[in-house]
Protein backbone atom coordinates (compact mmCIF):
# COMPACT_ATOMS: atom_id res chain seq x y z
CA UNK A 1 0.00 0.00 0.00
CA UNK A 2 1.31 3.43 -0.87
CA UNK A 3 2.43 6.27 1.57
CA UNK A 4 -0.08 8.25 0.37
CA UNK A 5 -3.37 5.86 0.64
CA UNK A 6 -1.88 5.30 4.36
CA UNK A 7 -1.97 8.85 5.12
CA UNK A 8 -5.26 9.45 3.57
CA UNK A 9 -6.94 6.40 5.50
CA UNK A 10 -5.01 7.36 9.18
CA UNK A 11 -6.11 10.82 8.23
CA UNK A 12 -9.87 10.05 7.39
CA UNK A 13 -10.01 7.46 10.50
CA UNK A 14 -8.62 10.53 12.91
CA UNK A 15 -11.17 12.97 11.63
CA UNK A 16 -14.19 10.24 12.06
CA UNK A 17 -14.87 10.59 8.51
CA UNK A 18 -16.00 8.07 5.84
CA UNK A 19 -13.15 6.47 3.86
CA UNK A 20 -13.15 5.52 0.39
CA UNK A 21 -12.08 1.00 -0.29
CA UNK A 22 -7.93 1.41 -0.60
CA UNK A 23 -8.34 -1.38 -2.55
CA UNK A 24 -10.20 0.22 -4.79
CA UNK A 25 -8.51 3.05 -5.31
CA UNK A 26 -6.50 3.87 -8.36
CA UNK A 27 -5.45 6.01 -11.59
CA UNK A 28 -7.62 6.56 -14.17
CA UNK A 29 -6.52 9.41 -16.65
CA UNK A 30 -9.76 9.16 -18.64
CA UNK A 31 -12.09 9.93 -16.28
CA UNK A 32 -10.44 12.33 -13.98
CA UNK A 33 -9.63 14.60 -17.55
CA UNK A 34 -13.71 13.63 -17.79
CA UNK A 35 -14.48 15.70 -14.52
CA UNK A 36 -12.22 17.92 -14.45
CA UNK A 37 -13.81 18.99 -17.87
CA UNK A 38 -16.94 18.87 -16.59
CA UNK A 39 -16.04 20.72 -13.52
CA UNK A 40 -14.31 23.63 -15.72
CA UNK A 41 -17.59 23.68 -18.01
CA UNK A 42 -19.61 24.01 -14.92
CA UNK A 43 -17.59 26.65 -13.35
CA UNK A 44 -17.76 28.34 -16.40
CA UNK A 45 -21.38 28.41 -17.20
CA UNK A 46 -22.03 29.58 -13.36
CA UNK A 47 -19.59 32.69 -14.28
CA UNK A 48 -21.16 33.36 -17.06
CA UNK A 49 -24.67 33.69 -15.25
CA UNK A 50 -23.68 35.77 -12.86
CA UNK A 51 -22.15 38.41 -14.95
CA UNK A 52 -25.33 38.85 -16.73
CA UNK A 53 -27.39 38.95 -13.64
CA UNK A 54 -25.05 41.60 -11.87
Amino acid sequence: MGEQKCEYKNGSLQSGEYFLRLIKISKNPGKRALAKLMLNLFWGKNNMEAKQHG
